[in-house]
């Protein structure tokens, strides 16, 4: 049976779990604001190699599935890489447990979602299990009786499940105290229904403004105690906690993907409208431009639900836990599971399930449907009506285009595809490479080297720079060590600033935009107080939880009076990068071609493509006996945001 509680997923749980983010940015470090979203639209129905393209076995009752021989090179490696995640020092501020007694009242800072503003309210105690403190604020009218069912709804219903499928929270935490606080505050903002932040893990003599507790803060103007968009939030929340703990910088998609499925776990609902997504199959699953779209969220949710069926608790908690972020993550996670699957080949899975959703003949260990869901089909780019078709189109990275071919005749298909796409759409100051210093939440990349001052009086280092750098909450910064790495001071520079309005700056730092456009600027720092000695200089790149921009691009750097000069046109200079990339701007291109086959069985291939990106299939629906067939197209390069740029032509071939 499947089935779908709409009312729930819209009206509740999508709500609770967050699909818009507040317009402005709470303080440093971000706190992850759930929202209310709108409702989900209505899906509407609707010398090259050449292949003959037949069942490459006899009809049967389940899908059949001809990988390609080799999955998409990996000529782009640094960009699937993890990055680096900033240091965390894992400090307690209690030596003893706190006690805590029914009614006790203490202060606690809480953010707003509108302008990222901070203030101090008071909240009395009004229940405790063994793993929960619920907290009202003063001034609010209470049920504690329904207080009291919530907590422990909470310990005995989303507590253990979470802990089961996802890991532990850091427990018994920065404040010695095994219970999470779960305060209930107003005054937040229409668009925030429950958050957690990081700050709330560092004491005080790091983050004025921490709470200093493993902490959950729901919105009462937005959510009712008791309810399932109430229980949801919950969930949700727990789950951003569990995941800080196990790995802060994983990929953003992936970190709101796990977090909507905790809603699954708890309470067999969907955390997400998957509509949302299906009905715009063109939405990058990987690459999100900032905290992510109500499409790009419920891909991510989506994804985590095919993933979670398919592998069950056991393969959800290996990937939760894997240190390896991304991709690259899910590709480990899954050889712990033992499942002979890369993450590219089971993307291609997904993308082929959206569409079929357990077609006729399907079996329980269908990899092509989602046993629980019933979903509409992805809404089709282009159906082919019989006239030709030429056209110049594009795919995002890591979505999807689907191609309609009914199955009257014979079809021949020509595509084209491009050799790279832009990372970062700037070019070099010179030549035509560049440091880059990635870009990731809770992560901390660095590029660093000696340079000898000790036969100079003077000493000065210039270089090129362009950053696009979320102002006010990540920093990059130029500092210099002369104890071998062991303490580093930050450099005062011209463009840099010393202010420090959420606690991040390492003391002065670049922050904002560099330029209105794609210009560099030129930096000059005076490196003569630290002449006589060898010294580390090192560039470092520091974010938080959310939003990341594009990071922090160097060029041509000088030190004339050593004789130092780098243009970072050859690779080996004596740099040593820690998730820096030296990089052109731009990744090699490929695709991701698959064709389905539907009719009495279903038959699944993947396509090949030549060097270049190209080929040309013919296609026979009516010869395969398939009713219909349907092209499956995505780009396939990593870390840009740019979609991939294709031409494709569809005519029927004349006897």
């Amino acid at each position: 049976m499947k089935w779908i509680s709409r009312g729930f997923v819209v009206g509740l749980a999508l709500a609770a779990t967050g699909c818009v983010q507040p317009a402005a940015h709470p303080p440093f470090p971000t706190s992850s604001l759930s929202a209310i979203p709108t409702q989900a639209p209505t899906v509407t129905a609707h010398s090259r190699p050449t292949a003959t393209l037949t069942p490459t076995s006899p009809p049967s009752s389940l899908p059949t599935f001809t990988p390609a021989t080799e999955e998409t090179p990996d000529d782009d490696a640094a960009l699937w890489e993890s990055v680096p995640v900033r240091p965390f020092a894992w400090s307690v501020v209690n030596p003893e447990p706190p006690r805590r007694v029914p009614n006790a009242v203490r202060a606690f800072w809480v953010t707003h979602g509108a302008d990222g503003q901070r203030r101090q309210v008071s909240a009395r105690l009004v229940a405790q299990t063994p793993h929960a403190e619920m907290w009202v604020e003063d001034g609010i009218w209470r049920d504690v009786r329904q207080i009291e069912e919530a907590a422990w709804h909470f310990e005995t219903q989303i507590y253990p499940r979470l802990q089961a499928v996802f890991g532990s929270e850091w427990t018994p935490g920065v404040d010695n105290n095994a219970r999470i606080v779960i305060l209930h505050a107003a005054g937040l903002g229409r668009s925030v229904v429950g958050y957690v932040s990081s700050a709330d893990e560092y004491p005080r003599s790091v983050y004025a403004t921490s709470n200093e507790a493993e902490m959950i803060t729901v919105n009462l103007d937005t959510v009712a105690i008791g309810t399932p968009g109430y229980y949801a939030v919950l969930a949700v929340q727990l789950q951003r906690l569990i995941q800080w703990a196990a790995d802060p910088n994983e990929a953003r998609w992936v970190k709101e993907g796990l977090a909507q499925l905790a809603v699954w776990v708890t309470a067999a609902q969907p955390g997400c409208d998957p509509r949302v997504y299906l009905a715009n199959p063109d939405t990058s699953l990987t690459n999100w431009r900032d905290t992510g779209s109500p499409r790009e969220r419920a891909a991510a949710c989506l994804f985590a639900l095919y993933y979670h069926q398919r592998f069950g608790d056991a393969g959800i908690r290996s990937w939760a836990a894997e240190p390896l972020d991304g991709p690259a993550g899910i590709t480990a996670a899954l050889r712990e599971v033992e499942a002979d699957l890369s993450f590219e080949s089971l993307f291609a899975d997904w993308l082929v399930a959206n569409h079929l959703d357990g077609a006729a003949g399907a079996t329980p260990d269908d990899p092509y449907q989602y046993t629980h869901l019933d979903l509409p089909a992805p809404t089709a780019a282009i159906t082919y009506t019989g006239q030709p078709i030429s056209a110049s189109a594009t795919v995002a990275q890591f979505g999807a285009d689907y191609i309609v071919l009914p199955g009257q005749r014979d079809l021949q298909v020509t595509f084209t595809g491009a050799l790279t796409a832009s990372v970062v759409d700037v070019a070099a100051h010179s030549g035509r490479h560049y440091w880059w210093s990635n870009r990731a939440d809770e992560s901390l990349t660095t590029l660093a080297r000696t340079l000898d001052l000790s036969a100079v009086d003077q000493a000065t280092l210039t270089y090129w720079v362009w950053y696009d750098i979320e102002a006010g909450y990540d920093y990059a910064s130029v500092e210099v060590s002369s104890d071998g790495g062991q303490t580093w001071q930050a450099l005062v520079t011209p463009l840099g600033t010393e202010d420090n309005p959420h606690g991040s700056n390492p003391g002065w730092g670049y922050t904002g935009l560099s330029t209105g456009g794609r210009e560099w600027i030129q930096e000059r720092v005076d490196l003569t107080p630290y002449v006589g000695q060898a010294v580390l200089v090192r560039f470092s790149y520091l974010t938080d939880e959310a939003v990341t921009g594009v990071g922090f691009l160097l060029d041509d750097i000088e030190v004339p009076e050593i004789g130092f000069y780098d243009d970072m046109e050859r690779e080996d200079e004596g740099w040593r990068a820690s998730g820096f990339v030296r990089t052109d701007g731009e990744v090699s291109q490929h695709y991701l071609v698959l064709l389905i086959g539907q009719g009495d069985a279903v038959t699944v291939q993947r396509l090949a493509l030549d060097a270049s990106q190209q080929a040309t299939w013919t296609i026979s629906p009516a010869t395969s006996g398939w009713r219909v067939a349907v092209l499956v197209i995505s780009g396939m390069a990593p870390g840009t945001t740019q979609p991939a740029a294709y031409q494709m032509s569809i005519d029927t071939i004349v006897d």
